[in-house]
């Protein structure tokens, strides 16, 4: 990912930035292959996290931002249904 651009001669901000969305990319793009988060998924949501691991691979700030934006909307509607689900 790194290695056709030139981001590793600039300032932190520029390595870490697209190190951490990568990351993200990487984890959302790992679990539409397993089809399980805490739960197997459906369809939809592994196309969801496919989506979001794949808008946090390419490099563009908008991009990453978007793509890591949907993957904490996801983490959150999950550890949210979650959370409902060991009150009950």
């Amino acid at each position: 990912m790194f290695l056709y651009t030139n981001l590793l001669a600039g300032l932190n901000i520029h390595v870490t930035v697209p190190a951490m969305s990568g990351l993200f990319g990487l984890f959302g793009f790992t679990i539409f292959l397993e089809g399980y988060w805490t739960k197997p998924l459906n369809i939809f949501e592994r196309v969801l996290f496919l989506v979001a691991g794949l808008l946090s691979y390419y490099l563009s700030y908008e991009t990453d931002a978007t793509g890591v934006t949907l993957m904490l909307l996801l983490f959150g509607y999950y550890w949210f249904r979650e959370k409902k689900l060991f009150k009950t």
